[in-house]
């Protein structure tokens, strides 16, 4: 049943609701106001970042909107750094995390907005809206402060939805202006938001009760601008991933559509049997089993049949899965960026599908008399407890960098990001015999980043091994082009060597890619007091 126009949500429910989502939040968040600064990521977004470092200023905004760095374009993400730095200093990591969690906590009051205002079943709406708060996937964007844009962007694309259905509820243009601004927050924010057009169809299908015939055209009309707007994301978002991209010869088409198919069960899996959670999956590169990949398209088909074939009776069931698996296409790597694997991060809004999905359909069939439905909220309440209890544990896990990979270690095999990460570690230490075997074993299983052979090649150095150092030093700068980094290596080497006619030679050029690059300049100032003696 479509809402009636006019209805208002309950002032008391809202209130409830919010102030038991929040409690909720910040309890079961705690831990991350104990967590530190990582050193993934989070030195590119806020700690090594000049721009961000610096706060809010004209020349750093117009940074934000037309850098690529990172490759990535989110101005909306780089301003609001900007501001935790202006408000928070650039070294307190407690300020971001606070931040982060609110945005959070305010999804989770959206969410129960726009269920409650849509579906006007307020207790079902808050129990949805509590699973998706608590869910310990949830937790590597909360505690992460470098994924303040997949926050930030959730917070923008729930309010597209609810301003949308607003503009349907009392069909005021006002509305429907105000769902397009939000929309570009949201894409400003994170291209996650590119899927919205689809998912403001499903949500004309449920709850609002739209798609009867003879209004296709008016339906489609009230898309374009979303679509155009989405297009216009998706053409900068590849133009500022161009280089983060896995090439065919890297990953093959078939390899991809294969590992995109057995992906989906194991994103289900991770929502319904989270452990263990781990940071980083690095991707196997090869061809999934073909029993899995058969398994898996029987398990979504069979899901996708029977949803649609009870889509009269339960219509929240099929809109939930397709909410799942349209938000979830973006991140199934047909377009491969970075080498992870499967990623708990890319669940944050898929999970709002299963979320109202699961809700509704155990309240309509197991619990489908009023009266029973105490039955559900205990039953609720016990799955509530375990979340509580999981996601307490797996946000204590980023305290710190060396928590986070030991874990990620552990649960994964041949994880070379987890080895770069605990080698950085031991290396501020200054344990660097530690970090130069962790350096190894990522180089052992396959890892050639230029920056990690820059960092081996350092270390090789240090151990003495000068033809080897020089020889990886090369092999980062044929794979990653010419680098004021790599050309300062090298020139540091030749320095050692007491080769200085190729010391200056190659410190030269490294000055020429960056003048004002602190490690080149006062590498040039050693050598020339060096050929002086």
């Amino acid at each position: 049943m479509t809402p009636e126009p006019n209805q208002q949500p309950p002032t008391w429910s809202l209130l409830l609701g919010g102030v038991l989502l929040a409690i909720a939040g910040f309890a079961v968040y705690f831990p991350t106001f104990q967590n530190g600064w990582t050193l993934y990521d989070d030195p590119d977004y806020v700690t090594n970042n000049p721009h961000v470092l610096s706060g809010v200023t004209i020349s750093n905004l117009q940074w934000a909107f037309t850098t690529y760095y990172a490759s990535n374009w989110h101005p909306l993400t780089w301003i609001s750094h900007m501001l935790d730095v202006q408000f928070f200093g650039p070294k307190d990591p407690h300020g971001p995390h606070a931040v982060n969690l609110v945005l959070h906590i305010v999804s989770g009051w959206l969410l129960y907005l726009l269920l409650g205002r849509t579906s006007r079943d307020w207790p079902l709406s808050f129990v949805a809206a509590i699973l998706f708060l608590i869910h310990p996937v949830q937790v590597e964007n909360v505690a992460w402060i470098s994924q303040r844009k997949s926050l930030l962007a959730m917070v923008f694309l729930l309010g597209t939805i609810l301003a949308y259905s607003e503009f349907t509820l009392r069909r005021s243009i006002k509305w429907y202006i105000v769902a397009c601004g939000l929309f570009v927050c949201c894409l400003l924010s994170k291209p996650v938001g590119v899927v919205v057009p689809v998912l403001l169809f499903l949500w004309d299908y449920w709850p609002l009760g739209r798609c009867c015939r003879g209004r296709g055209r008016v339906l489609l009309g009230e898309k374009v601008p979303f679509v155009v707007l989405a297009i216009l994301s998706c053409v900068v978002t590849m133009t500022a991933q161009a280089m983060a991209i896995s090439s065919n010869d890297v990953l093959p088409w078939s390899v991809r559509w294969g590992t995109a198919v057995t992906a989906v069960p194991a994103y289900l899996k991770l929502l319904f049997w989270p452990v263990p959670l781990v940071v980083f999956r690095p991707h196997p590169l090869t061809m999934p089993a073909v029993e899995n990949i058969v398994a898996s398209i029987l398990l979504i088909a069979v899901i996708t049949g029977g949803a649609w074939w009870f889509r009269r009776t339960l219509p929240f069931l099929l809109i939930g899965w397709l909410w799942f698996i349209v938000s979830l296409m973006p991140s199934l790597g047909i377009v491969q960026v970075g080498a992870h694997d499967i990623a708990d991060r890319y669940l944050y809004v898929p999970s709002i599908g299963i979320s109202f999905a699961l809700t509704w359909s155990l309240s309509t069939i197991v619990f489908r008399a009023t009266k029973q439905r105490r039955g559900l909220f205990a039953f609720v309440g016990v799955v509530g407890v375990v979340l509580f209890v999981l996601t307490w544990q797996q946000t204590e896990l980023w305290k710190s960098s060396m928590t986070l990979f030991t874990h990620a270690n552990k649960h994964t095999q041949n994880n070379y990001v987890a080895y770069v990460q605990l080698s950085r570690e031991y290396y501020l230490q200054g344990d660097t015999d530690k970090a130069y075997r962790l350096l190894e074993d990522a180089y052992r299983v396959g890892l050639r980043w230029p920056s990690f052979l820059r960092d081996l090649a350092s270390l090789r150095a240090n151990s003495g091994q000068l033809e080897l150092a020089e020889a990886t030093a090369q092999e980062a700068l044929a794979r990653g082009g010419p680098s004021a980094e790599a050309y300062v290596l090298l020139a540091e080497m030749a320095y050692m060597r007491r080769d200085l006619t190729a010391a200056k030679e190659r410190i030269a050029k490294a000055i020429e890619l960056s003048s004002d690059d602190p490690a080149a300049l006062e590498l040039r100032e050693r050598i020339d007091r060096a050929s002086h003696r």
